[in-house]
């Protein structure tokens, strides 16, 4: 039992915080009211920075929207001059022609249809060098403005740049550029475009404004500017920093000037909670981080100001002991059942493929000649096993399941003569990838089950590829396909758990995306009577690997 001197002494020596919290309020409740009001000053602070974040995001969306729109404007010109059958007929044929005509007709109402898709882009413009005949669409927000085609047709101001021009009452942004024989180019509202930033902003007093230059910030104004990324323009949005702060009121004011000489204490009190309660907080935290690090053996070694944290330290020492043990224990029992449910996958002989082959065998012994046959047959029985329990590794190299396949098909074209015919595309880098043992053989044997008969030859192609970390095999054949219904079987795993179709596949399923993650794809296209394709993906670090 504790006695009362030593609980006295722990009390003395180690305080609860929360006696020493009372005792800070006691002594600074007066600065603590005075840090409250400093902290309201420094929020008011913080949502003029929020205003000018938000004014940054206006300018940046409308900026990114006029580079992409004034991008597309450009290349959708540039392609219709070089490859337009009308643009050329307006190059060669005389302005007096029927064709000319035409073509400058069709080049109108092209012009017209592209602006019918437009969201930005008020106008297009195609000037033909020869004839000087501008050809030319406007929204109607341009229609009624004279100056621009008087500013088009001024063909000394073609510099190929997009520049802000002020016609009559409007503000456009206008390209004038020169390609082959041609004048072209494009023009922006931004007159409109200034509204609908305006109609985004809650301040009576804010500025908009485009120019091809960084504009004079001006004192008491909360700006934010963005600059195009392919045009010598720049937009700036600025508000009233006094609208901002219209929300504080007088007294307010007038009592953050009063009490601002208890900011002097501001530094003391820091230093005293940094010391009680934040540094012992950043112990644990710390503790945290480097448990998720992977340091599992980290413990706390300091000893702490207060009861409470000090316990917060054992807890944390005793938790880091208690979790290193549960991990262990999880890790082997995962381990367990992963091995058990390999080795199942691993040992699933299907006894109607060893039924086939015994038959096979009996067959040949008893046909005249049959007896190298069998030896065939043998022979591919014993490299079968020989690959499938040479050793516990979960995956071998493909070059040796490659060998296996090619074994197979021998073996398959002895039962089906001139029924089968197969091909192969492998990338070298392939054959040094480790797959899962019996994996693509399997989906080989499957087109041999299914998609072969008597009195037909079935082509397979076993592709395999290897790009950016990724590989991917392709097992294709021009059998009797597979219906829509078992395809979105296969694809969406749409099986029932102890469901016996398509056996094989789940488990090939399952073993990819157990050794090779989630990313790893098994995917099925296939139509009846044309044949059916399986593709196998996964995520692979391909290294020179030695037997």
């Amino acid at each position: 039992m504790t006695s009362p001197y030593r609980s006295l002494k722990a009390f003395i020596s180690k305080p609860h915080i929360t006696v020493k919290i009372l005792m800070l309020m006691l002594l600074l409740v007066v600065p603590l009211n005075i840090i409250s009001i400093l902290s309201s000053l420094e929020f008011f602070k913080y949502y003029a920075s929020q205003v000018e974040t938000g004014l940054k995001n206006i300018t940046d969306v409308y900026m990114n929207t006029l580079d992409y729109h004034t991008e597309r404007a450009d290349l959708y010109l540039y392609e219709m001059l070089n490859n337009s059958q009308e643009c050329t007929i307006l190059e060669r044929q005389d302005s007096q022609s029927y064709e000319y005509e035409n073509a400058k007709y069709q080049c109108y109402n092209i012009l017209a249809g592209q602006m019918e898709q437009e969201e930005v882009i008020s106008g297009y413009f195609l000037i033909p060098k020869r004839t000087g005949d501008c050809i030319m669409t406007l929204d109607g927000s341009l229609v009624n403005v004279p100056e621009i085609r008087e500013y088009i047709t001024n063909i000394e101001k073609c510099d190929n740049r997009w520049h802000v021009v002020q016609m009559g009452d409007r503000s456009t942004l206008m390209r004038t550029a020169s390609e082959k024989n041609f004048y072209y180019g494009a023009l922006i509202n931004l007159s409109d475009q200034q509204k609908g930033i305006e109609e985004l902003g809650n301040y009576s007093s804010q500025n908009v404004c485009f120019s091809e230059g960084m504009p004079q910030a001006e004192k008491g104004r909360i700006r934010a500017y963005s600059k195009s990324r392919r045009m010598n323009l720049v937009l700036s949005l600025d508000v009233s920093r006094s609208e901002c702060y219209k929300g504080i009121s007088f007294w307010n004011r007038l009592l953050i000037a009063v009490t601002f000489i208890f900011v002097l204490a501001v530094p003391v009190i820091y230093l005293y909670m940094k010391k009680l309660i934040v540094r012992p907080l950043n112990r644990l935290n710390e503790g945290f981080c480097q448990i998720e690090a992977g340091n599992r053996h980290y413990t706390v070694t300091d000893t702490a100001d207060t009861l409470e944290f000090q316990d917060a330290y054992d807890s944390f020492n005793r938790m880091v002991g208690s979790m290193e043990s549960l991990r262990l224990d999880n890790i082997e029992k995962e381990l367990e059942k992963k091995k058990l449910e390999l080795d199942n996958l691993k040992l699933q002989i299907r006894p109607h493929f060893l039924l086939n082959t015994f038959n096979l065998m009996y067959y040949l012994l008893r046909s005249p000649g049959g007896t190298g046959e069998v030896r065939k047959l043998i022979l591919y029985l014993s490299d079968y096993f020989r690959y499938l329990f040479r050793s516990d590794r979960d995956t071998e190299l493909f070059d040796k399941e490659l060998t296996l396949i090619e074994g197979y098909v021998e073996v398959a074209k002895i039962r089906y003569p001139n029924g089968l015919e197969i091909a192969y595309e492998i990338d070298p880098e392939v054959r040094l990838i480790r797959v899962p043992p019996l994996l693509i053989h399997n989906f080989v044997e499957n087109v041999v089950k299914h998609a072969l008969s008597v009195g037909k030859c079935v082509h397979i192609l076993l592709a395999a590829h290897y790009e950016n970390g990724l590989v991917q095999f392709e097992i294709s054949d021009d059998g009797n396909g597979m219906s829509g219904e078992q395809v979105k079987k296969i694809n969406e795993h749409l099986w029932e758990e102890k469901e016996t179709e398509h056996m094989g596949i789940r488990n090939a399923i399952r073993r990819i995306e157990y050794l090779y993650g989630p990313a790893a794809k098994v995917r099925v296209s296939s139509e009846p009577g044309e044949g059916t394709t399986f593709t196998i993906a996964f995520p692979y670090e391909l290294e020179v690997e030695e037997e």
